[in-house]
């Protein structure tokens, strides 16, 4: 039997494995999958962007902080904390200009599955200060907005981004130059579902070409549409790609491929777009990564085919019902 033979086997058994009802929870680790880092116990780690230098920057939902990660060295350290701003939460990230990042803050409560109206806002950090942050600030409060969540640069570096609107099911164009901000995307397979226990329509959102990519995870929707890329408005009609893609967040290709972050799955899956879907890693009841909420690839030579996963450890939706652990940052050696 040849290695890449044995290899889809032994994949295929592990599913198996790990679909059997009342199976106990997988945790050990294959190879080409390893912990970057893992958090104390009760950390939702929620986004992530990836650094010119490499290092990776990851919010924080059950408390508003935003990390830095050296994924060579295993280590973490704390850039801001935003305790003083009136937030609980930060949520999307996304580099806006050369080492310039935005971040979206705001009051989102894991406890009660509750997002509050009217507290979000677009927040700044800059690293161009000899490659430190020395320099936080808000951007611009959207009132009108239910549930910030996903966010992606529409043009770079043209400092526009488009954010997704979870609770009402629509996106948002914001300059951050001049603060002006609109609706410019709003269609059914981005609403949520009516009676799920949070209103969670669109989350991860990304741009690729004239495209613009998403999730709808209760819809368990990957979609897309095409846009002006000027104004991020559709010129073109909303296509489903896959309706089985229960995501949180993704990173996509140059050729369209999505690798998609499924939250109450544990699991990471690879998305053409013709809608074929293939494993890549974890499992229903596997722990070796417990709720994967987003992704995205290095940027660095040595580490431009590795997929960094993080994860919510399992609070959204426990492992077999009783597992959690420390939101983490996982690297998936992919290319």
């Amino acid at each position: 039997m040849s290695p890449l033979s044995l290899y889809a086997l032994v994949v295929v058994l592990l599913r198996c494995v790990s679909a059997l009802p009342g199976s106990a929870p997988i945790s050990s680790r294959s190879p080409g999958i390893r912990t970057v880092f893992e958090f104390a116990n009760g950390t939702w780690v929620e986004n992530l962007a990836v650094r010119r230098n490499g290092n990776l920057l990851v919010t924080l939902i059950d408390r508003p902080e935003l990390y830095q990660v050296d994924p060579f060295n295993n280590t973490s350290i704390l850039i801001h904390r935003f305790e003083d701003d009136d937030v609980v939460s930060l949520l999307g990230i996304s580099e806006v200009s050369d080492d310039v990042f935005a971040i979206i803050a705001g009051n989102f409560s894991i406890e009660n599955h509750s997002s509050e109206a009217k507290s979000y806002s677009i927040w700044q950090a800059d690293f161009n200060q000899g490659g430190k942050c020395e320099r936080t600030s808000e951007v611009e409060p959207i009132p009108q907005a239910e549930f910030l969540n996903g966010m992606t640069t529409l043009s770079y570096p043209n400092d526009t981004l488009l954010i997704a609107d979870s609770g009402l099911g629509l996106v948002w164009r914001l300059n951050v130059r001049t603060r002006e901000y609109e609706v410019v995307l709003e269609d059914e397979t981005m609403k949520p579902v009516a009676g799920s226990i949070i209103a969670l329509g669109i989350n991860g959102i990304h741009v690729l070409g004239d495209y613009v990519y998403y999730v709808n995870a209760f819809q368990d929707l990957l979609c897309r549409v095409q846009i002006d890329t000027a104004t991020g408005k559709a010129i073109g009609p909303y296509e489903i790609i896959s309706r089985d893609v229960p995501g949180d967040d993704f990173t996509i290709t140059p050729d369209g491929t999505s690798f998609v972050a499924e939250n109450f799955e544990n699991t990471v899956d690879k998305v053409y777009l013709n809608g074929t879907r293939q494993f890549v890693a974890g499992g229903q009841n596997s722990t070796l990564i417990p709720g994967p909420t987003s992704a995205a690839f290095g940027r660095t030579v040595s580490d431009r085919g590795t997929l960094y996963v993080t994860t919510a450890g399992g609070q959204g939706d426990p492992v077999n019902g009783y597992y959690t652990e420390g939101g983490k940052v996982v690297a998936i050696e992919i290319y």
